[in-house]
């Protein structure tokens, strides 16, 4: 393994927020160095919890955005090289929410699966009419994404099950149309069981509102990485992305605008965000001082050459 592997079971560094926390503790120590030059005060965000844990929400109720005029955000993104960054107004990430859904039938042998309401079955048809949401029902213009991703039942080659456990989760761009594939998937696995007799449990649980920039701070925000990365390596199109982020509670409250910075290095194998082999490509902390100093209202020395020192050992 790397060097830096996770000593703990199911936990590990797999996205960058380590990263990102190194990057805003640069931008801290570069903005008190040049603090009497600041046009007005910069509050600086540590927050916990991004994966899974609601920590922007948390942040937001117990006070960090009190005061605050604009807000934000970025995050490192293998998929684009480095040296580049993915800034634009609307939705950047989408809405998601994970659903369970459990399917009661009755058991019995192989053998005879006439006598039994046979929940596997159910379930897999549950999961190929699902898959025909987005396709069918959903304009093409618009970002959807319904995914299943655990199937669970079943102990033995000659037993037919009494119930099975699939979960998963719908994406949309607006929060209204998440919660409205959410619907859909409960009707379809309604349908499912009632072509089969079975019964059928959908538990939805509503996660993290869509990440839309606002218009005036993805301006300060784009004109900021073009003079740090250079105008043409400003990216504006492809989105929104059906990630998720909590970061969009932030932009339900104040306006802000959050970022994506290019990360991958060029002749090497590309190991996406929530990979086990994943490492924050720590060229941007550099990068990533440059961009924050600038939207504080600093100008920075060194402009596009910056995107040039793609080692990742920068520091």
């Amino acid at each position: 393994g790397l060097p830096w592997a996770s000593q703990h079971p199911g936990c590990m560094h797999a996205c960058g927020h380590d990263g990102h926390t190194a990057s805003l503790l640069a931008a801290a120590a570069h903005l008190k160095a040049r603090e009497a030059e600041l046009p007005g005060p910069v509050s600086l965000i540590f927050q916990p919890a991004e994966e899974g844990g609601h920590g922007a929400l948390r942040m937001i109720e117990a006070g960090a955005l009190d005061g605050i005029a604009e807000i934000y955000g970025y995050h490192n993104w293998p998929p684009f090289p480095f040296g580049s960054a993915v800034c634009a107004a609307g939705p950047v990430f989408g809405a998601n929410g994970e659903w369970t859904a459990t399917i009661t039938g009755r058991g019995g042998h192989a053998s005879q699966p006439h006598q039994t309401i046979d929940p596997i079955v159910t379930g897999a048809n549950f999961v190929v009419l699902a898959q025909q949401i987005v396709s069918r029902q959903v304009a093409p213009q618009e970002s959807a994404v319904v995914s299943v991703t655990c199937f669970h039942g079943g102990t033995a080659d000659n037993i037919i099950p009494d119930a099975v456990e699939l979960t998963g989760t719908v994406r949309a761009a607006t929060t209204a149309q998440r919660d409205d594939l959410a619907k859909r998937v409960a009707a379809t696995l309604a349908a499912a069981c009632t072509a089969s007799g079975a019964q059928g449990v959908f538990d939805y649980r509503p996660c993290y509102p869509a990440t839309v920039n606002h218009a005036g701070p993805a301006a300060r925000a784009a004109a900021a990485a073009s003079a740090v990365l250079g105008a043409d390596h400003l990216i504006t199109t492809g989105l929104p992305l059906m990630a998720a982020e909590d970061f969009g509670y932030y932009l339900t409250k104040i306006p802000g605008c959050y970022l994506l910075l290019g990360a991958g290095r060029p002749g090497e194998t590309l190991e996406p965000c929530h990979s086990p082999r994943f490492d924050y490509n720590d060229a941007l902390i550099p990068v990533v001082v440059q961009l924050w100093a600038r939207l504080a209202g600093l100008g920075e020395l060194g402009g596009p050459e910056v995107r040039k020192s793609g080692s990742p050992e920068v520091s």
